[in-house]
């Protein structure tokens, strides 16, 4: 099997033949199970490309179809269905699915994905209305997709997290930008080490679990609102294991992954407070602003309706409710 280049992946669009090739160089690495669904598939495969290929495509995600008694998935209940698209091919890694269909990856044009999977899973039958402008497939980034989608994952116990990219990793070699400039690392498209507003900045230590210990006991840390904290936990978190995978020597590993699991349990901890605010603000209880605007993203549970749409009760996806948006 020929290996592709970064540098040709770089250069121009990748053909049919190319992008084959890559799927089967990825189905021949340790990142591939065949005992994985649709979603860990592609998860595992755009993560893959991050890594050795240099580049992230998108993320098709398919709504659940409306005939359910013909179509039922796995769940039984009509599934949702994912996959990557690569220069205007879709590349799926679980194929073999769906009736009729024995090997699992399954190459497919774009423009001609909506008959197919129409054909051999029943999508894009415009019914429910999932996505914005009542569309039943939605084209992102991984981490941009729909938090009921994302829920999914964390119902069976594995938490997706493509921040932690080559560029994050290099990144941990740069000087940090000066304080308070609101600059960002070179060819990151976030703010990693500074914030916008200068006076919200927390300057940040993670090299050991005491360095960690110390930036969550600063004044400047303590005094902000919990969505603030989570962030800035967060952050130290991606930092943290990004620079503990890269270590080589002995002894700064074993300090790294003392800090690591600090840090993991001070992760946790604030998710669990997380949840605990979004509960009590479901239940009629007073929330702060910065709470408010958590639940108001999407997904949240009081999620608006696009233009031209409005509530209509509300729908369950893995075990949680979310707003059921149907045209006026």
């Amino acid at each position: 099997m020929v290996m592709i280049k970064l540098l040709d992946i770089l250069n121009e669009a990748l053909n049919e033949q190319e992008i084959v090739s890559i799927a089967k160089e990825f189905m021949n690495s340790d990142s591939y199970n065949s005992n994985h669904d649709c979603k860990r598939s592609t998860f595992e495969f755009i993560n893959w490309l991050k890594k050795n290929k240099g580049f992230e495509p998108n993320a098709l995600l398919l709504a659940p179809p409306k005939d359910i008694k013909k179509f039922p998935g796995k769940s039984k209940d009509g599934d949702s269905h994912i996959f990557a698209i690569i220069d205007g091919y879709g590349v799926d890694f679980t194929a073999n699915q769906f009736p009729g269909i024995s090997e699992p990856l399954k190459i497919t044009p774009e423009n001609q994905i909506p008959s197919e999977y129409k054909k051999i899973g029943g999508y894009y039958t415009l019914y429910p209305d999932w996505f914005e402008n009542g569309k039943t497939a939605i084209k992102t980034k991984f981490n941009n997709l729909p938090q009921w989608f994302r829920d999914g994952f964390e119902k069976e116990g594995f938490k997706p997290d493509l921040n932690e990219s080559i560029k994050l990793i290099d990144m941990l070699n740069e000087a940090d930008p000066k304080v308070g400039t609101g600059k960002k690392p070179k060819g990151s498209g976030r703010r990693l080490y500074t914030d916008e507003n200068p006076k919200d900045t927390v300057s940040i230590k993670f090299k050991s679990a005491q360095d960690i210990k110390d930036t969550l006991s600063k004044a400047s840390f303590k005094s902000k609102k919990h969505a603030r904290k989570s962030q800035i936990i967060n952050l130290i978190h991606q930092r943290v294991r990004a620079a503990y995978g890269k270590a080589k020597d002995s002894e700064v590993k074993a300090r790294l992954k003392r800090a690591l699991d600090y840090i993991e349990k001070r992760k946790e901890a604030s998710k669990k407070k997380t949840q605990a605010i979004k509960k009590e603000g479901t239940c009629g209880y007073n929330r702060d602003a910065e709470t408010n605007k958590m639940l108001d993203t999407p997904g949240g549970l009081n999620e608006k309706c696009w233009p031209g749409y409005t509530k209509k009760g509300m729908k369950t996806m893995f075990g949680k409710k979310y707003p059921n948006c149907v045209k006026k």
